[in-house]
């Protein structure tokens, strides 16, 4: 009965980590799809429902953009989790546009992940990225 009790809070504890928004793409997902080609509805029959649509003097585009952050396991252990954990975010933004005629014209993508830690695991050691403007050190 007690591992049976173990089990069930682990698991909850492995969901409430987890959270996601918006419609996550990736470069594998969009290889098959051909400029003069691939219209709308085909980019939708694959993908889904897109985040957002725009027609600008004409020209229409859809995007998809999404984002999922992951807690990571080390976060909760019991009383030094705030120490050692962290959480690692990957994000997507995809936007595909359109000639005159309802083909695919154009691509445009972002991808990127970032993780943070908490306590220990923030980084104080990191060395400063020159193309970010951080206070120097002052160790």
């Amino acid at each position: 009965m007690r591992t049976k009790l173990m089990v069930v809070a682990a698991s909850v504890l492995v969901i409430c980590g987890c959270v996601a928004s918006g419609v996550i793409v990736n470069e594998q997902q969009v290889q098959s799809f051909k400029r003069g080609e691939t219209t709308e509805a085909q980019i939708i029959s694959v993908l889904g429902a897109p985040t957002s649509r725009s027609n600008i003097n004409g020209q229409r585009s859809i995007s998809y953009a999404g984002v999922q952050a992951q807690t990571r396991a080390a976060s909760f252990i019991p009383y030094i989790g705030g120490l050692v954990g962290g959480s690692d975010v990957r994000h997507s933004s995809y936007t595909f546009t359109f000639d005159s005629s309802g083909k695919l014209s154009n691509i445009a993508s972002t991808e990127g992940a970032t993780g943070t830690g908490y306590g220990f695991a923030a980084g104080g050691s990191t060395p400063q990225t020159e193309a970010q403007p951080r206070q120097p050190d002052t160790k």
